[in-house]
């Protein structure tokens, strides 16, 4: 089919099309790769954040770059703001396969969630219990104390 893209996910190995459009989060599921999501894909817990592998790679037959993944969302961004992404990480509830790619399912860091500072930690309960629309109401409020 050509709405079909392939993804291929490491370090696991696994592979296969899904349909253009499908998140990241939603192509690991169909494929049997382990991207944890307690906050069932509604960029509240950053646990499934993955990073694009960008550059040739032949033995799959793929050209992975930046542009294959869907821009940044207003849920990423505000997730950005309130618990901070790593350079190059996207959250897999979020960005959308627009073309081939490879996805690095980077390993959790070992009793934490997604690790930051004492603020972010504090920001990522306030989301956990109250949602993403907390999480807005609290960007929104840092950017007011910082005047942006």
């Amino acid at each position: 089919m050509s709405d079909d893209v392939l993804v291929v996910f490491t370090p696991s190995g696994k592979r296969g099309r899904v349909a253009q459009g499908t998140t990241v989060l939603q192509a690991a599921r169909e494929l049997g790769v382990d991207l944890d999501s307690v906050c069932g894909g509604r960029a509240i817990c950053g646990r499934c954040q993955v990073t694009l592998s960008e550059g040739a790679f032949p033995k799959h037959g793929i050209e992975s770059r930046t542009e294959h993944l869907s821009d940044l969302g207003d849920n990423e961004i505000a997730y950005d703001e309130v618990e901070g992404l790593a350079e190059g990480r996207r959250l897999g509830c979020s960005a959308r396969l627009l073309k081939g790619a490879v996805i690095d399912v980077p390993p959790r860091e070992p009793g934490s969630q997604t690790g930051g500072s004492e603020e972010n930690r504090s920001a990522r309960s306030v989301c956990q219990s109250a949602g993403q629309a907390a999480c807005r109401r609290r960007v929104r409020a840092k950017h007011a104390r910082a005047g942006i």
